[in-house]
């Protein structure tokens, strides 16, 4: 997971000049202070059935510890 913050202060605010027919235009492209957040969170996508596997093997370990437990208390 990432966490990222951010904040943009500009002297002037950004903007674009259209000169047309000896009109001049001109717009503003953003403010002039903004802020910015995001979060991102990394997912796989697919493990090629490697957290099915890792599971059987957790609960294939977990059968074999109990029967441990008997074959020691007998």
């Amino acid at each position: 997971m990432a966490l990222e913050a951010g904040y943009t202060a500009l002297n002037e605010t950004p903007a674009a000049q259209v000169d047309l027919l000896g009109q001049s235009l001109q717009m503003p492209l953003a403010q002039r202070e903004s802020a910015a957040y995001r979060a991102m969170a990394t997912l796989p996508l697919y493990t090629g059935v490697r957290i099915t596997r890792g599971i059987d093997a957790a609960t294939a370990g977990l059968e074999a510890a109990r029967l441990g437990e008997t074959a020691d208390g007998q």
